[in-house]
């Protein structure tokens, strides 16, 4: 069939002491029985103070009181450091088409990603889920649309998808919202043999359409995004118009 790509690919990487972040967020950790051996349950004035003497900006009081270290209920270590393993694997599908009909030209294309993995911090403690938890990518991602061309005229719109997640950070485990968002492109080139309007390309870009916004998460802090920054933009409807001319 004249004009049509395929692909698709397997992978699975399995990783053996991987340079990682420990954890993503705070909140739920002391629950979480995973990542005990990352807390030192009131400790003592002594350990407190060597810390805040290494911190870069020193003690960085968000309570809101003064700052009593017999208060401190447990210090959590949340350097980056060698996860024991690390599992990843997923499929990527492609496909793309491209035709005419008459005068008119059309490139369609869309593509998909489905992704698991699981990580284990260290041994003897179990594996835990990492694709499709908050702030871990979502197991899904895809995109899809296409571009029309008739003479010195283009039009192009494309949907970009980002599957949900879920926040397991406390009971109960709550869904992240997917975020689905719609660009689309209008170019016209000049006609012109000659003179100032020869190569000159007028174009009109809108991006987010529909002005969607993230899901909204569980917070730990006034100071933490609510919403998921890892996985998923928070730029609203934005509209442009560039007028380019070649030499």
């Amino acid at each position: 069939m004249p004009g049509l790509r395929l692909e698709a690919s397997y992978f699975h990487i399995d990783y053996r002491n991987r340079v990682a972040s420990p954890i993503a967020s705070i909140l739920g950790v002391f629950q979480n029985p995973i990542y005990q051996h990352l807390i030192v349950y009131a400790p003592t004035s002594q350990a407190i103070n060597a810390l805040v003497a290494g911190a870069p900006f020193g003690l960085e009081n968000y309570t809101g009181k003064a700052y009593d270290p017999t208060s401190v209920y447990a210090i959590l270590n949340a350097n980056i450091q060698n996860s024991a393993r690390q599992s990843i694997q997923g499929v990527d599908l492609a496909a793309s088409y491209a035709f005419d009909m008459g005068e008119d030209h059309f490139d369609l294309s869309a593509s998909a990603s489905y992704l698991e993995s699981d990580r284990q911090l260290i041994a003897g403690v179990p594996t835990i889920q990492n694709a499709g938890i908050i702030f871990n990518p979502p197991n899904w991602r895809g995109q899809g649309g296409g571009s029309w061309t008739r003479g010195n005229a283009t039009f192009s719109a494309f949907a970009s998808y980002i599957g949900g997640t879920s926040d397991n950070r406390l009971v109960p485990t709550l869904g992240v919202g997917s975020f689905l968002s719609l660009d689309a492109t209008a170019q016209i080139k000049s006609g012109a043999a000659n003179g100032l309007f020869k190569d000159v390309r007028f174009t009109l870009g809108v991006t987010n359409i529909f002005n969607r916004k993230p899901s909204a998460i569980r917070t730990s802090s006034p100071t933490d995004p609510a919403y998921d920054s890892t996985n998923y933009p928070t730029t609203g409807r934005v509209v442009s118009l560039t007028i380019s001319k070649s030499l």
